[in-house]
C-alpha cells in the first residue's frame, strides 16, 4: 500500500464529511504499522465523528497508551476522550 496515497484519500474524504470512506485506508495503513501513534489518533478522532463512541475511545485510549506517541498526541487524544465522556 502507498502509505501517502491512503492518507490524502482519507484526508479527503473527511474533508467532504464521509467519514465512512475515510476510515478504511487508515484502518489498512494501521495492520502494516500497528504501533502507529498517528493512525490511531486520526481514526478516534474519525470514529468520533462518525458518532462510534466506542470504537473512538478505543483508538483514542491506544495512543495514550503508545509509547511512540508524542506529547501532543497525547493531549489531542485525551481532549477527544473528554469530549466522549461529555
Amino acid at each position: 500500500t502507498d502509505y501517502d496515497a491512503n492518507v490524502h484519500y482519507s484526508a479527503l474524504m473527511a474533508r467532504k464529511g464521509d467519514y465512512e470512506a475515510a476510515i478504511p485506508p487508515l484502518e489498512r495503513l494501521l495492520l502494516e504499522q500497528p504501533n502507529n501513534a498517528w493512525l490511531q489518533l486520526q481514526l478516534g478522532v474519525l470514529y468520533q465523528a462518525l458518532g462510534s463512541p466506542v470504537i473512538a475511545a478505543d483508538y483514542l485510549s491506544t495512543v495514550l497508551k503508545n509509547p511512540k506517541a508524542s506529547d501532543d498526541m497525547k493531549s489531542r487524544a485525551t481532549q477527544k476522550l473528554n469530549e466522549l465522556r461529555g
